[in-house]
């Protein structure tokens, strides 16, 4: 059995240099926190559209459509 909680589902390995980062979690930063008012969270559908013309694997939108079309056929 593993000591180290996982990163996914691969096992940490005992020598992650993040190791200590990764165990405290996500910081948490609550309304009156001087960083939160500076920098306030951003909505989804803005964050959403802002990452949307990104496209990791050309072609791969085309593909999917044309296969969503084929399927309607």
């Amino acid at each position: 059995m593993n000591a180290y909680p996982a990163l996914g589902a691969v096992p940490m390995p005992p020598d992650f240099k993040y190791k200590t980062a990764f165990l405290k979690g996500r910081p948490q930063h609550r309304p009156p926190d001087p960083f939160r008012l500076k920098h306030p969270s951003m909505d989804p559908g803005h964050r959403a559209k802002l990452f949307s013309p990104f496209d990791a694997l050309d072609g791969f939108s085309d593909l999917i459509l044309k296969t969503e079309r084929d399927l309607r056929a």
